[in-house]
């Protein structure tokens, strides 16, 4: 099975009918066999090119998500920088926030940097979310 790292994501409010929501904001490794203590209503999303049959973590497969978001981070940002990328494949799984409301938030954060900066992190979501 795989083996490794991978980011810990930060625990959201919980929304009627699903477990605990995590997303990635401030990175903190965690071996993925820590992952077996979650319980079934988790929705686990790894940043990996494996297909989610490959991961060895007891939770329904159903509740497994997998996004090479280091792939399309550095094929659209150049930098191995993954978050927006989760974010995209986040808003897809769960529906707790919508791709518009992110596109907003990303025009917030980075329009007063760059206007490629923001195209960029934009593509990167709509294409996380697009999988």
């Amino acid at each position: 099975g795989l083996s490794g790292e991978l980011n810990f994501y930060k625990k959201l409010p919980r929304k009627k009918g699903m477990g605990n929501s995590k997303i990635s904001v401030k990175p903190k490794l965690v071996k993925l066999s820590s992952l077996n203590i979650f319980k079934n209503k988790t929705i686990v999303i790894i940043n990996t090119a494996e297909p989610k049959e490959k991961i060895t973590i007891k939770l329904p497969k159903k509740n497994i998500f997998t996004v090479d978001a280091t792939k399309i981070a550095l094929d659209i940002l150049g930098k191995n920088i993954v978050n927006t990328v989760i974010l995209g494949s986040f808003a897809k799984i769960t529906s707790l926030v919508t791709l518009e409301s992110l596109k907003r938030a990303i025009e917030e954060k980075f329009g007063e940097k760059s206007k490629e900066l923001v195209e960029k992190n934009i593509k990167a979501i709509e294409i996380a979310y697009s999988l």
